[in-house]
């Protein structure tokens, strides 16, 4: 079975694409609950800098993040820990 960088499976003459699936989850690499890391995982984005956007964003919204935060707390599921 061979495989190509687009995530492609060729099976014999018929090709299936079988799709990734991503989910949005909290990372392990994280300073209070892992949901800024979680989010900079699945966009691939740098960590630090979206814990910074938020944390404006959080000041200039009059603290309205601190709720959001604490909702996506509860709704993102943890990331599975390999053990």
């Amino acid at each position: 079975m061979a495989k190509n960088q687009y995530n492609f499976r060729i099976l014999g003459p018929k090709i299936r694409i079988i799709m990734e699936k991503r989910r949005l989850t909290r990372s392990n690499n994280r300073m209070i609950a892992g949901v800024c890391a979680g989010i900079a995982d699945y966009f691939g984005w740098d960590i630090t800098l979206v814990r910074i956007v938020y944390v404006i964003a959080t000041f200039f919204t009059a603290f309205s993040g601190g709720i959001v935060y604490l909702i996506l707390w509860m709704v993102m599921p943890e990331v599975k820990r390999l053990d």
